[in-house]
């Protein structure tokens, strides 16, 4: 019985860890607090509960999150109270103080809760902004914001606000072509906001992170140069693993501008024509017969994501009633 008690828990253990490596970055807080839930059952059950504490780490560094200060600190956390709770193990301890348990679960869920709120916090604007009805909502943009019958998800977004929006998003344009060559369009048109879909081409063309940064922050300054406010679609690299560590999530933090989390975009890809599980599930589909760009319904999913991100900025008087 206790080999097979062994099993099952190895068994879990790597369910546990499989299925925390494909929570999208925008539910990371909660990811983590499953683990912090695990480490807490067990710590009041009377046993270690350092493993969850370890894996939950494994978990992060696999996954490359952007490396904001809260979760920094709370990974500093985990760190020093799985490196105590080994210690006690190394001394050949039955069992941790009652003292020290307690005490490390109210840390953790305090670090957890500090990160969680900073986690937020840093993907949205954080200043004052006035809707102004006569001045547009511009989408620069690849593929993604660019194709389609009548030009991609934007017409949806028109039909959701009470802004003009203007489409100009070019086919497998980058960051480094829209900073350098296509940012003069912006100065006629008079917007108050601009959505910037970009960096997945840098991506495929090899450009380096701190590149990409470069470039879209210069987009970002252009921007604002233009009397407008940014907001940053955040662009999913690797369903596991991010090899540009959270990029947009690291530069609207640094500027201030509200972000549009990739949630939006992997759920396209989870209901893809061309790849699993969309391919096992069938229908309805989100995205065309490429596997990657939008069908309607996707262009509708990214509109919506758009405009309760405009929302937050400028309240319910930017929805179209």
């Amino acid at each position: 019985m206790a080999a097979l008690g062994r099993v099952c828990r190895a068994i879990a253990a790597s369910f546990a860890v499989v299925g925390s490596l494909f929570v999208f970055p925008n539910a990371i807080p909660w990811m983590i607090a499953a683990w912090l839930v695990g480490y807490t059952l067990l710590v009041v059950f009377g046993r270690r509960g350092h493993l969850c504490l370890i894996g939950c780490l494994a978990v992060l560094v696999g996954k490359r999150p952007t490396p904001a200060p809260g979760l920094l600190g709370l990974m500093a956390v985990m760190s020093a109270i799985a490196l105590l709770s080994l210690w006690h193990v190394r001394r050949r301890e039955a069992t941790t103080s009652r003292r020290f348990a307690w005490l490390s679960m109210l840390m953790l869920w305090i670090a957890w809760g500090g990160m969680t709120v900073d986690w937020y916090a840093a993907a949205h604007c954080r200043h004052p902004l006035v809707l102004r009805a006569d001045r547009p909502v511009v989408c620069f943009g690849d593929s993604m914001t660019s194709l389609g019958a009548f030009g991609g998800y934007p017409r949806n977004l028109q039909g959701m606000i009470s802004l003009p929006v203007v489409n100009l998003g070019i086919s497998g344009i980058s960051a480094k072509e829209t900073a350098q060559e296509h940012l003069l369009k912006l100065a006629h048109l008079n917007p108050q906001v601009v959505v910037i879909e970009l960096g997945g081409h840098d991506f495929l063309h090899g450009a380096s992170r701190p590149a990409t940064k470069a470039y879209l922050k210069k987009v970002i300054d252009t921007v604002r140069q233009s009397d407008a406010e940014a907001v940053l679609m955040e662009i999913p690299r690797g369903f596991i693993s991010d090899p540009y560590w959270g990029l947009e999530r690291e530069v609207a933090r640094q500027e201030d501008v509200e972000l549009v989390p990739d949630t939006a975009m992997r759920e396209l890809l989870l209901r893809s024509t061309a790849f699993p599980p969309g391919t096992w599930l069938g229908e309805p589909y989100l995205t065309d017969e490429t596997g990657i760009h939008p069908n309607e319904r996707g262009k509708q999913l990214l509109a919506e994501h758009i405009a309760a991100s405009l929302e937050r900025m400028y309240g319910p008087g930017v929805r179209k009633h």
